[in-house]
């Protein structure tokens, strides 16, 4: 047989299992993400009937920035994943339970320490959000020490490729919010309860799938090369906290501007917007491992992304034409009548949809070692601030601040990429 034909064969033959592999990983976690996603949304929604836009407006607020903390930290879930499956694919289990052993020493601690920062500055942490009880800020402070644990323990799982685990830890962890939120409910506590609510499904997430983990840390213990590790560690650090403080910025400062019901609505558009960029975190967590296997191993990738981009563009779209025509029934539905946010939840959605785009991009320069964005984004969180602080007399502003620097950051992301990733090709196949 002809050499080239016999390796272009190789490559379809190659590229063709991938696919099929990124598929199963999609059908495995995707379902398991839906099924979390079904009680995050049933979690939102008995919290807004059940304590009004004033009070919601607190969880929604503090949902975000548990959402960045999430983010932030999912940062050192790719940098652990890509070295838990880069020693996967030699077999060297002994890296990994140091990785990972050491991850959960070190995260226990970190996340502790942010813990006493927001019991010491509690007071002043309720006044930004306009609370007169420190209480609630005490239960985010917990929420968020147990939340830094969660990506060592999904760092571990995908690099193992065991989804199962994976997928069964997000749906234990909105599925346990949602019931003690409703039995709290039932037994008529307040706000502060509802906020240790959240720390408390992650707790049991947590409990509940560390025989895994705990199997793994049978093994012995052999130290990888921590300064590779390091200096892949910073650049993407720094995109993933971009990316998660321009997710939530927005809400966080109306929290602070508006008055709490306003700020309320604010919060319930802001999780309806963010269902696709919620959906692109799935699809990023697929990718990533994916992408990081197919390079380390030397066969191409673009592929991978571009199949990635299109599912993200039509989630974006029809996102984006479903808030624009069916907002105010969706909100009232949903959250009650006292619920309405107009027709531009649709250009909100469609704004966060842009940064969904832009966290697969991320995501994928990660997974290949490229750290073009990581000083690129943070241009953009910085300008999405400023704004802000000039711009935030009404709600139709923040969302046109939003849109506006969402679109400006896809748009110079694509440019500055477009050789690298080869994105005309993204809809020839």
């Amino acid at each position: 047989m002809d050499p080239a034909r016999s390796s272009r064969l190789r490559d379809a033959k190659t590229s063709f299992s991938a696919q099929k592999d990124l598929f199963e990983s999609v059908a495995v976690l995707g379902g398991y993400s839906a099924l979390s996603f079904g009680f995050l949304f049933l979690f939102h929604f008995l919290m807004a009937r059940y304590l009004g836009p004033t009070e919601y407006s607190v969880i929604g607020t503090f949902m975000s920035v548990l959402i960045t903390a999430i983010y932030i930290s999912g940062s050192f879930y790719f940098i652990l994943t890509r070295f838990v499956t880069y020693h996967h694919s030699r077999s060297q289990f002994e890296e990994i339970n140091y990785l990972v052993t050491h991850g959960l020493k070190y995260f226990f601690a970190a996340g502790f320490l942010i813990f006493l920062i927001f019991l010491v500055c509690s007071q002043q942490i309720a006044l930004f959000f306009k609370l007169d009880d420190i209480k609630p800020v005490v239960a985010l402070g917990f929420a968020i020490w147990l939340q830094l644990l969660v990506p060592v323990y999904e760092a571990a799982f995908k690099g193992l490729e065991d989804m199962h685990s994976m997928g069964r830890m997000r749906v234990v962890e909105n599925g346990s919010r949602w019931v003690i939120g409703m039995l709290l409910a039932y037994l008529a506590f307040g706000l502060t309860a509802m906020v240790f609510a959240l720390g408390l499904g992650t707790f049991v997430a947590l409990s509940s799938t560390y025989v895994g983990i705990r199997t793994l840390q049978s093994r012995q213990m052999v130290k990888p090369n921590m300064q590779e590790i390091w200096s892949y560690a910073i650049p993407a650090f720094i995109v993933t906290a971009s990316v998660a403080i321009l997710l939530n910025l927005d809400l966080i400062l109306v929290k602070h501007y508006f008055p709490p019901g306003e700020a309320g609505i604010y919060a319930a558009a802001s999780f309806v917007a963010k269902i696709p960029f919620l959906i692109s975190w799935t699809i990023a967590t697929i990718l990533f491992p994916r992408v990081t296997k197919l390079h380390v191993d030397g066969l191409p990738t673009s592929h991978l992304l571009r199949r990635s981009l299109k599912w993200m563009v039509i989630i974006v779209i029809g996102s984006a034409f479903v808030n624009m025509f069916f907002a105010n029934a969706i909100f009232r539905g949903l959250f009650g009548p006292e619920y309405s946010f107009g027709r531009y939840l649709g250009v909100y959605s469609f704004a966060m949809g842009l940064l969904a785009i832009v966290n697969i991009l991320s995501v994928y320069q990660l997974a290949r070692k490229r750290f073009t964005l990581a000083w690129i984004i943070p241009w953009f969180t910085l300008l999405q601030f400023v704004l802000l602080l000039l711009f935030h007399d009404s709600l139709f502003a923040v969302v046109t601040v939003t849109i506006l620097v969402a679109s400006l950051l896809v748009a110079t992301t694509i440019i500055v990429l477009r050789d690298e990733l080869n994105l005309e090709r993204l809809f020839a196949e």
